[in-house]
């Protein structure tokens, strides 16, 4: 139900990803070239699979999934998968890769997190907003948060208020500012995010969440938390 609710523009949003299949992006090639280290990636999988071991859960929305490398793992256990990314090239590995596997419950879409689908059609009923349609018993956001931190000024608070609305439980990294990523985003931008660190993190968060686990990426300036929504 959820996956076909979610669907409305599938087609045109695989068409558009398909025109940019052969331009290299910025985060088209994170997990080759891009990402810190493969031993990051190995700790973080391991991590990973064992704090999905202790959530019960359906329905999971992967919020910057990227090619969907986390998306693929929960789909082990979940019924329904929704993989988001404004990435094209990102989502269209993704769903090239379903299409070739036959895999019947991960659903790659283009979305910008920060600027998602609004309402649509005759009187903006037609379609509801993408936000209006997400519910799910898990949200998945690795490496999101300081993109939406510090590449899109959005304050602590109200990503912690948004991950709230869209789900249940939620498994979600903070990186730190030190990190050598963050330190990209800010190379060319004065630093003005003085409150853009894990205390306030945790504060921001606490709001609304309850912190159920606390688990340091071993070698990494990086915490992946699992929290349940109050």
């Amino acid at each position: 139900q959820k996956m076909i609710h979610l669907v409305s523009n599938l087609e045109d949003n695989v068409k558009a990803c398909t025109l940019h299949k052969k331009n290299k992006t910025t985060w088209s090639n994170y997990y080759d070239e891009t990402i810190t280290s493969k031993s990051y990636l190995s700790a973080k999988e391991t991590l990973f699979r064992n704090l999905v071991n202790e959530v019960a859960f359906e329905t999971v929305l992967d919020v910057g999934a990227n090619d969907g490398f986390f998306s693929k793992i929960i789909a082990e256990k979940a019924k329904d998968v929704v993989s988001i990314d404004f990435d094209c090239n990102c989502i269209n590995s993704l769903y090239s890769y379903i299409r070739k596997q036959k895999i019947q419950n991960i659903l790659p879409l283009c979305i910008d997190f920060a600027n998602p689908s609004p309402a649509i059609g005759f009187n903006n009923k037609e379609r509801s907003a993408f936000l209006d349609r997400a519910g799910f018993d898990l949200v998945i956001a690795l490496a999101v948060v300081h993109h939406l931190a510090i590449s899109k000024n959005i304050p602590l608070p109200a990503v912690g208020e948004l991950f709230q609305a869209l789900g249940k439980k939620l498994i979600v990294e903070f990186v730190r500012k030190d990190d050598e990523k963050v330190q990209l985003l800010l190379q060319n931008r004065k630093d003005i995010f003085s409150n853009y660190n894990q205390a306030e993190f945790e504060k921001a968060f606490g709001e609304f969440f309850t912190i159920d686990k606390v688990v340091k990426i071993t070698g990494t300036l990086r915490t992946v938390y699992l929290l349940t929504r109050k």
